[in-house]
């Protein structure tokens, strides 16, 4: 199965949320592909370089263990459309959060998982496959 982490979730493991840590160490078990974009990577860095020392080397290696999708110019053009779809829906279009939500489109994975479910399921290809992580502990094996 291939899942998608939104950043929320990955603060949630940072902060060592045993639901959140529990889901994550089952998928890792079952061999699950685990992605998340490259601007989940700019978010989670920012907070280790403003933390500065030893956590950014901890970050980077939190990091390392995940698929990271790359913003391209596909992904790029994506993000353009869920904004334009947003703002013409009179929806809040937060860059970092659309852009994320069409790394997940652009993969086709089966599910994005997130603690703010509600910025993602009122897109139309996203919808139901936004999940958090109490919901998806619910339907995972």
């Amino acid at each position: 199965m291939r899942i998608f982490l939104d950043t929320s979730i990955l603060i949630e493991i940072e902060k060592k949320n045993e639901e959140a840590l529990k889901l994550i160490e089952a998928m890792t078990s079952n061999y699950e592909e685990l992605m998340i974009s490259s601007v989940t990577v700019s978010e989670i860095l920012n907070g280790a370089y403003f933390l500065g020392g030893e956590n950014v080397v901890a970050a980077k290696t939190f990091l390392s263990q995940f698929n990271i999708i790359s913003l391209d110019a596909k992904i790029a053009e994506k993000t353009s459309q869920f904004t334009h779809w947003m703002l013409k829906n009179e929806s809040k279009a937060n860059f970092k959060t659309v852009a994320i939500a069409a790394t997940f489109a652009e993969t086709k994975a089966d599910f994005l998982i997130t603690q703010d479910k509600r910025h993602f399921e009122i897109l139309p290809e996203i919808g139901s496959k936004a999940k958090t992580t109490s919901e998806f502990r619910k339907i995972y094996r």
